[in-house]
């Protein structure tokens, strides 16, 4: 069924779901980041996505387990796929939407997620959810649930 969530969709996580998903484990952030995470999604960024990850989650006023923060950061280094963005001709409000939107555009995402749907085009050939409506959509998807998994992988050994 069209919309239906697939173990090979590609997905791109805004930065504003990925601290929400790193302050609170249990809500919908937190559901889509552990699936990501156990592999039900491919995550796709380019060198800006990974750096904005990388000094979003580092700010001290944060307070988030610095262990939590490197395994999500070895596993985009290692686990995520780095495309080539495709350049958009689209004004953005906030530029720093502009990567998450051409990553989404140039590896065929099926998904973007982000808090900030009007931040995105309405002509969007991709799917722009809001993270609760991801959520419920893949409710049943059975690599939702479990436990918060960063801390295990941080226990993994480097593959690199």
């Amino acid at each position: 069924m069209p919309g239906d969530v697939n173990a090979t969709d590609e997905i791109v996580l805004d930065t504003n779901v990925v601290v929400s998903a790193m302050l609170n484990p249990g809500g919908a952030p937190g559901s889509i980041l552990r699936a990501v995470l156990d592999g039900s999604f491919q995550l796709l960024v380019d060198n800006r996505i990974a750096f904005e990850y990388s000094d979003g989650l580092r700010l001290p006023e944060l307070r988030l387990d610095s262990a939590d923060v490197q395994a999500f950061l070895d596993f985009v280094k290692h686990e995520a796929e780095y495309v080539t963005a495709s350049p958009v001709g689209y004004r953005f409000e906030d530029p720093d939407d502009l990567p998450f939107y051409e990553v989404a555009k140039g590896g065929n995402a099926e998904y973007l997620v982000t808090g900030n749907r009007q931040h995105f085009p309405e002509e969007s050939i991709i799917k722009v959810w809001l993270v609760e409506r991801l959520k419920a959509e893949a409710a049943g998807h059975p690599r939702m649930g479990g436990s918060w998994p960063t801390r295990h992988l941080a226990e993994k050994p480097a593959s690199q």
